[in-house]
């Protein structure tokens, strides 16, 4: 990380420039990582709503299918990617993660529908039956791919230690019962992000 940027083996990630300013003012504190799936099967379909000015979210960086990143916001930019939430309880709670964490999305439908012995997207769009995952109630998700998976591991531990957060988190740990992303199909990995980078280990 240079001046806010993210750079990979010495090369800065590409950045995608939005003319309009979607963030807050003032400075993040990077405290914690919101990890999120975008709800879409490719990152251009999510660039594209980061770069509609009537939508208003925002985050820091993308993970694609394949698992190349982009970047979207300096880490030191309140961006709009977790909405109401907190972390925490009593006098101690976070209220509000935007001005304190970084946001990471990751290509991916969600929560799947059937349809005519298919598995589609929100949007329709059919999903391979080898991209889908059941949870433990057989719901169908569409799966993280693995290049994705670990490339999320590496850059999230990464900059989690760079940055020196205090918490690697999902969305829906923060706003539970509104949001259930990063979901079932990406639980272990998160869950073993989450204890290697709070044990230390690799």
């Amino acid at each position: 990380v240079l001046n806010n940027l993210l750079y990979i083996n010495n090369a800065q990630v590409p950045f995608i420039s939005n003319p309009i300013d979607k963030f807050s003012v003032g400075v993040n504190t990077q405290q914690y990582i919101i990890l999120h799936y975008t709800g879409s099967t490719n990152a251009q379909s999510a660039h594209n709503q980061y770069l509609d000015p009537a939508m208003q979210v925002s985050w820091h960086l993308t993970v694609d299918r394949d698992g190349n990143v982009w970047q979207l916001l300096g880490f030191d930019k309140i961006a709009w990617h977790a909405g109401q939430s907190q972390w925490g309880q009593g006098p101690a709670a976070i209220v509000g993660l935007n001005k304190c964490s970084i946001g990471i999305e990751h290509s991916n439908a969600g929560p799947l529908q059937e349809k005519n012995g298919s598995y589609c997207s929100w949007s329709g769009q059919v999903i391979p039956n080898v991209d889908v995952f059941f949870d433990a109630n057989g719901n169908p998700w569409q799966k993280f791919s693995d290049k994705q998976l670990a490339a999320s591991r590496y850059l999230t531990l990464a900059l989690a230690r760079i940055l020196n957060v205090k918490d690697i988190l999902s969305h829906e740990m923060i706003s539970p019962g509104r949001k259930q992303d990063t979901g079932p199909a990406f639980l272990a990995t998160l869950n073993d992000i989450r204890k290697t980078y709070q044990t230390g280990g690799q």
